[in-house]
């Protein structure tokens, strides 16, 4: 044997060594496999209550909070989606004309 076979001999047995190394290690942690799907927002069904109009508009939101599918205005109003109960947007609303949202339980 050369000194090049000798020498690859080496690296590939330290990098078998490494590889069963790591999975030792690894056998003992809780992975959770990445899901390529998003997750299913929760809906809440709620009444949204407009100054100038004492008619509510119910439907369903997904939080109560600012939503990544919303839009913010620095200094302004904010946009926020409503949807039906099953899922497809029926309208979108700012939050400046907003007087109150109140929770229907189910």
């Amino acid at each position: 044997m050369n000194g090049k076979q000798a020498k690859a001999i080496m690296v590939l047995g330290l990098v078998a060594i490494l590889l069963v190394g790591i999975m030792i290690l690894g056998t003992g942690c809780d992975y959770q496999a990445i899901s390529l799907e998003p997750p299913t927002p929760t809906m809440m069904k709620v009444e949204v209550y407009f100054s100038g109009n004492d008619t509510p508009l119910i439907g369903y939101i997904q939080s109560l909070s600012f939503e990544s599918t919303g839009m913010f205005y620095q200094g302004g109003s904010s946009m926020i989606s409503m949807y039906d109960e099953n899922g497809n947007k029926i309208a979108v609303f700012n939050y400046l004309r907003v007087d109150s949202i109140r929770l229907i339980q189910q």
